[in-house]
């Protein structure tokens, strides 16, 4: 990959153009649709953005990506697909003055999408999305009071016909923030309109307290509504078109501290999820999203962040209870480790550079019923860099240093032990 970044006279751009390919591993070890070869993947990108400063009151910015590549699976025989990503962005705001801002944005995305089997197109499949969207930022004495517009239309294409191939959803939004002192509250509504789901009404309320020196406690409760994306609906071999939407409550308490050896937070939450949308082993003959009646989300989050005899260290575990409530009562929701934890441990010496991670994960299951068990795992990474001269940077990663094998999802393999050597310029400002 390289890049670049200009700027001057109340302008600046910048320029990212990738290409990643790789022989890949071979995808999939399971009897069903067989194919033990490596599968490989292709991807070029290009990213182009770009702002100007028009006066004191007058600002904007336009971003434009696309990418195009390759990716073989094992859907059968030497199968696989081509894909192009398009995104374009832009964004104006108005600020007429020190205590209100507007800002208008607007924007498309495309995914387009063309299977094959033994190198004879066999499907396509094409999602659109337009949005576009108002804000207004308004100062009111000591708070922030912010309202919106938004919508958004999604279209599917494809070489098979759909009962709907569109939908438009509006959406109107209001939040207001306040501090009292040590105390600090935000509230906010939001009513979804979707054209294939109807209208939503979801809402949050978040609570802060300083109540003592460098140390902050944190309540909030909150409301979810999502609709199932086209390609959970529509996607050949895959998609369910009697998908439903998710709504969901969660509560969660915080508390985090910044002592002078650093920052730690540990944080307790709960989600009650009802038409969970998630993946299901035994639906279709692939596996697909369906909707779950009910699920119960719980669990502890715990972040450190310190410097240790002069090394960077950040570490993070997490604790997790995700429960299918309803025909499955008690049993785990699919692939959802019930523990997790990471540790990172940097340094720099002088010219030279130097880090590790160390990434652990209990056991999960693949399906509602938890008869297909996937052992936990544990992986290593090392990274090294020099310094060369002032502005360029030479840096080696290597991931998964043991060559750990492990799923996250059942009879998938997981990339072995891979390197990445790269060279780095970083011109001085």
């Amino acid at each position: 990959s390289a890049g670049a970044v200009a700027g001057g006279r109340g302008g600046w751009y910048a320029l990212q153009a990738a290409h990643e390919a790789t022989a890949g591993i071979d995808a999939y070890r399971g009897t069903r649709n067989a194919d033990p070869d490596r599968d490989g993947y292709r991807n070029s990108s290009l990213t182009v953005q770009g702002g100007y400063r028009f006066d004191e009151r007058w600002d904007g910015d336009l971003r434009v990506f696309q990418a195009e590549g390759e990716n073989e699976y094992d859907g059968g025989p030497a199968s696989e697909s081509g894909f192009t990503e398009r995104v374009v962005g832009a964004r104006l705001r108005y600020a007429p003055g020190t205590r209100a801002t507007f800002t208008l944005s607007a924007g498309t995305s495309a995914d387009l999408s063309e299977n094959y089997f033994d190198g004879v197109f066999n499907s396509r499949f094409d999602t659109r999305r337009a949005l576009g969207g108002l804000q207004a930022d308004l100062g009111l004495g000591s708070g922030l009071l912010t309202l919106g517009f938004d919508w958004q239309r999604d279209e599917v294409e494809s070489s098979e016909d759909y009962a709907r191939d569109r939908r438009i959803n509006r959406g109107l939004f209001g939040q207001w923030q306040q501090d009292f002192g040590a105390q600090s509250l935000q509230a906010s509504v939001r009513r979804d309109d979707d054209g294939q789901f109807g209208g939503e009404t979801t809402g949050s309320v978040l609570w802060g307290w300083d109540f003592a020196r460098a140390l902050r406690l944190t309540a909030s409760y909150g409301t979810g509504f999502k609709a199932p994306t086209f390609n959970e609906l529509y996607y050949p071999g895959y998609g369910n078109p009697d998908l439903g939407p998710e709504t969901s409550r969660s509560v969660e308490l915080g508390l985090r501290g910044e002592p002078a050896w650093g920052e730690w937070s540990l944080n307790a939450f709960q989600t009650r999820i009802d038409d969970m949308i998630a993946y299901d082993a035994d639906f279709g003959p692939f596996g697909g999203p369906n909707n779950i009646d009910r699920a119960r989300i719980r669990g502890l989050e715990a972040v450190v962040d310190t410097v240790v005899a002069g090394w960077d260290l950040r570490g993070s575990a997490t604790w997790l209870d995700p429960e299918n409530d309803a025909d499955s009562a008690g049993k785990v929701l699919p692939r959802r480790a019930r523990q997790s934890a990471r540790i990172d441990l940097d340094r720099r010496f002088g010219a030279f550079s130097g880090g590790a991670s160390l990434t652990a994960a209990g056991e999960r299951y693949d399906n509602l019923a938890n008869t297909r068990r996937m052992g936990g795992y544990g992986l290593f990474d090392l990274r090294v860099g020099y310094a060369l001269a002032e502005a360029w940077e030479l840096r080696l990663s290597v991931d998964n240093v043991f060559d750990k094998s492990y799923e996250t999802a059942m009879f998938y393999n997981q990339p072995g032990r891979t390197w990445l050597l790269g060279l780095r310029w970083h011109p001085a400002r």
